[in-house]
């Protein structure tokens, strides 16, 4: 009887060990698991996609502008990229848009204010059409939104300015804004860029604080444009900027039509190393 005692003890133990060292199995696989997650989110690249405008006609093209930095901030010109739209009024309706390298690509230090990537949509229907653009390489995976409408917003904005900019160098990059009314528009255009960029050239424009035009944005540089669009006018507003800043990341604007704000006219720009 007492060796029968010894053993169901010893048993026990035996069972207790091998429980424990499950246990600390299970959270070294646990850490190193969470080790690898978080290096390989570090390792993603960058990328940028911008629309010239957020809001279409059905049947009106959209231009889109695309650029793509390894984890290094070095552009690449062959991300094995995956740009899929669909109109969320639509779920099942997807469509898979091919992706044009433009021929200025490169991982040299050159400059040029033309994008790396560039790709065409005419939505069909009315409706919010979806936007995901995926590197498939990395898994990084970015997404953006605009309408389609046959209803025309009181006034048109659209924007052109580089998607990719090079601390390394002094560098003057432009912003072209063209705004146009159907039923004619007076008053005031304001557009903001971050507090690391510099107005190196405005035209007519004016430079403003934030309190002088009551914009509820903070660490903002503006600018300011009082324009009188006749019916179906179109005009384009223009600025140069240059970069002091060290962030992988910038938004320009958004755009203040008489102090309120237009919905999806800011502008992403990648700043490379």
């Amino acid at each position: 009887m007492k060796i029968r005692r010894i053993g169901l003890i010893n048993l026990v133990c035996l069972i207790g060990l091998l429980g424990l060292i499950y246990l600390i199995s299970l959270i070294i696989y646990t850490k190193n698991r969470s080790i690898k997650n978080t290096l390989t989110s570090i390792q993603k690249g960058s990328l940028v996609l911008n629309t010239d405008k957020s809001h279409y006609t059905p049947g009106e093209e959209v231009y889109i502008q695309i650029t793509s930095l390894d984890k290094n901030g070095k552009t690449i010109c062959d991300s094995n990229l995956e740009l899929s739209i669909f109109n969320t009024q639509m779920p099942n309706t997807k469509y898979q848009i091919p992706i044009s390298i433009s021929p200025t690509c490169s991982s040299s230090e050159n400059i040029s204010t033309l994008p790396d990537y560039t790709a065409f949509f005419i939505p069909k229907e009315e409706g919010t059409y979806k936007i995901t653009l995926k590197n498939k390489d990395d898994g990084n995976l970015i997404e953006k939104q605009i309408t389609a409408s046959l209803t025309n917003p009181d006034i048109s904005i659209k924007r052109w300015s580089p998607t990719k900019i090079n601390l390394a160098k002094e560098q003057r990059y432009p912003m072209i804004i063209t705004v146009k009314s159907g039923k004619g528009f007076k008053g005031t255009i304001i557009d903001s860029i971050p507090k690391e960029f510099d107005f190196i050239w405005y035209g007519t424009a004016q430079i403003n604080s934030n309190n002088s035009k009551n914009i509820p944005i903070k660490d903002r540089k503006l600018i300011s444009w009082e324009i009188d669009l006749k019916p179906n006018e179109e005009k384009e507003l223009k600025y140069e900027y240059t970069i002091s800043g060290n962030q992988k990341i910038y938004t320009i604007g958004p755009i203040y039509l008489n102090n309120e704000e237009i919905s999806g006219s800011t502008w992403k720009v990648l700043s490379r190393i």
